[in-house]
This record gives C-alpha cells, structure tokens and sequence, in this order.
C-alpha cells in the first residue's frame, strides 16, 4: 500500500551507503523457516543520523505460505503499522506481534511492524557491517 510506504522516510532510502547500513534480511542461509521473508530498515543508534524521529524502525515480513505461520524475530515493541491495523485488508489486520517479538502471520500475508522512537535509539543494526 502506497500509504505505508510515504508513512516513513525509511522507506525511501536514496543512497546505495544508506541502504547497506540500514536495511538487513534475516531468516536466511540452511536454518530458515520456509515460506518466510523478514526485512528490518533501522533508525536506531548504530545506524548513524536519525532519518525518521518518529521510528526506531521497521520490520516487514511476508508469509508465502498457504498455512498461518509464526516467526521468532527477536525484536520487542514492535506493533503493526496503524495504516494496516486500521485498515480494510482483513489478512493484513490478523497479524500480530507480541511485545517479545513473536509474531503471527496469516497465510499469504505481508505485514509491516513498527517499533516507536526511543531515547535509546536500540533497534536492530545491520549486522553485515
């Protein structure tokens, strides 16, 4: 949805530099669990200048697969992004985190999670730096 994507300037990062030190893949390499892709595009400390002082940052995850699924990500005070929570795609609204990261995710569902700006600036960094 277009308006998520104009909700932060995350989003639109406009630099090769600033995506390889913000944006990072997880659930890779033999232990992935399948039909899961999971994305995190940080403003935390590690990450340099803030970009959006609204956010700490993102995480977005698709579940391909034709069952729900959950999927460890490790991140705390996330929540779903307000235009997804509020809005009329009746999948998108089924998925939830929980405040120690697990989230649950309908079959064939892309979902957007957001953690709110905090002064300690904590979350995630890409650790392919």
């Amino acid at each position: 949805q277009l308006r998520v994507r104009y909700s932060s300037p995350l989003f639109r990062l406009d630099s090769a530099e600033l995506i390889n030190k913000r944006v990072a893949f997880h659930n890779t390499g033999p232990d992935q669990q399948p039909g899961i892709m999971a994305m995190t595009i940080s403003d935390g400390a590690c990450a340099g200048d803030v970009i959006d002082p609204e956010l700490d940052g993102i995480l977005v995850l698709f579940n391909a697969d034709n069952e729900p699924r959950t999927y460890e990500t490790g991140l705390s005070g996330m929540r779903l992004h307000p235009i997804l929570a509020n809005g009329a795609d009746p999948q998108a609204v089924q998925a939830g985190i929980s405040e120690n990261g697990t989230a649950e995710l309908p079959a064939h569902t892309a979902a957007v999670f957001i953690k709110p700006a905090t002064s300690e600036r904590d979350f995630v960094c890409n650790e392919h730096e």
